[in-house]
């Protein structure tokens, strides 16, 4: 039973990257004809498919995939890679750090032993380092000019 349905995600998988082939950086598969394959996208074992089929494409294309909610996946070019990958990665990353440290902060430390409590304190002060490093990153990555690949809204005062 398990082999049958690890064979189906491989087929699924192996027909999601020949789909792919037919198309280069910079443009979208649609959601239909994802789901001609593998069924409809919001199921789970949809879900599983496609993003071992993502990772797949990344790792043997080297082609960065996000999914476009409405219109389908997107296989990115290298500069919208450079653009949204870093700002999507480190926006997660900060609030992460953010919910750890809060946590670390509801920590009775006189239960702890010393040995402890220092490494408390390496932690936090760590992490409150990586937040500020990405908080100046996500500001880099702000300033930068929209072109027609990725334009900005505009956001009036």
């Amino acid at each position: 039973m398990i082999i049958e349905a690890k064979d189906e995600v491989t087929q699924a998988v192996d027909a999601l990257m020949t789909l792919a082939s037919q198309y280069e950086r910079g443009q979208c598969i649609s959601w239909g004809e994802v789901e001609a394959i593998v069924g409809d996208h919001s199921k789970e074992r949809a879900k599983y498919v496609i993003g071992k089929w993502r990772r797949k494409l990344e790792s043997e294309r080297e082609i960065v995939t996000l999914p476009a909610l409405t219109v389908g996946v997107r296989l990115l070019t290298h500069k919208e890679t450079a653009a949204e990958i870093p700002a999507l990665r480190q926006k997660r990353a900060y609030r992460q750090i953010r919910r750890a440290i809060k946590q670390t902060a509801t920590v009775d430390v006189s239960r702890l032993s010393d040995h402890e409590r220092k490494l408390l304190v390496s932690q936090r002060s760590n992490m409150a380092n990586q937040r500020r490093e990405l908080f100046r990153s996500q500001r880099q990555l702000a300033t930068s000019k929209p072109t027609e690949g990725n334009p900005r809204r505009r956001v009036s005062a």
